[in-house]
């Protein structure tokens, strides 16, 4: 088996956050982001299945289909949930007032880590309104997903709040084994062809201030190190 890099480790309905920044919306009705910038990861073992392993980061090193990634990184689900929440990753989007209540239609860039992973080809996504009522739904991807390269399928679709903004969007791990590379939210209003998402660069991604915490946290850090150097050199 391939050696994994864990990401993120959050139990017991604890949240990491992965300081991705908010991606903001980009031309012609698109929002286009890698999969392993979620903002936050969280592993609830409150209900369901009891999910020990949280989604993580492959590069090249753990799997040869990653060379095939856009930036040589995917994101890898680990253990399956048995809810949208149950093992999930959130990503902050910024949605520009153009966007407001259109419908968006999510796709996103598939493939499977290992041959015994193959059947390895639905996940939980929110459905609904972002800033609203949202539902979880359990989707099943094309059976053409491989472990040699990546596949565009279609996830779901969603709808803007009337007034725009900042929202969050939620993806569940239903099965092990699934490895996501880009997602893509593309206006419902526009013809789609997911062979052109490959030429489209990222949207820009905001990156926020350091809180209080992160700044606190930080310079406890760098104080404890510094006074281990004082200690070695005693």
């Amino acid at each position: 088996m391939p050696q994994k890099r864990t990401l993120i480790l959050a139990t017991l309905g604890l949240a990491s956050a992965l300081n991705a920044g908010t991606i903001v919306q980009g031309g012609s009705g698109l929002i286009l982001f890698e999969a392993e910038n979620a903002d936050v990861s969280v592993i609830d073992n409150s209900g369901g299945t009891s999910p020990t392993l949280g989604w993580t980061t492959w590069t090249t090193s753990d799997h040869s289909v990653i060379s095939n990634a856009s930036g040589s990184e995917a994101l890898y689900a680990q253990e399956a949930g048995a809810s949208l929440f149950d093992n999930s990753v959130t990503y902050s989007l910024n949605f520009d007032a153009s966007a407001s209540g259109q419908t968006f239609n999510i796709f996103g860039r598939f493939a499977y880590g290992d041959s015994d992973e193959a059947g390895s080809d639905s996940l939980f996504t929110e459905s609904g309104q972002l800033g609203g009522s949202v539902t979880s739904v359990s989707k099943a991807l094309s059976s053409n997903l491989s472990d040699s390269s990546f596949l565009w399928g279609y996830i779901g679709a969603v709808t803007v709040a009337s007034s725009g903004g900042d929202f969050t969007y939620t993806l569940g791990s239903r099965e092990d084994g699934m490895i996501i590379d880009r997602i893509a939210f593309k206006s419902s209003t526009d013809s789609t062809d997911t062979a052109l998402f490959d030429s489209i660069a990222n949207s820009a991604v905001i990156v926020p201030e350091p809180s209080n915490f992160a700044l606190l946290f930080g310079g406890l850090a760098l104080a404890i190190s510094a006074t281990k150097r004082r200690s070695r050199k005693a």
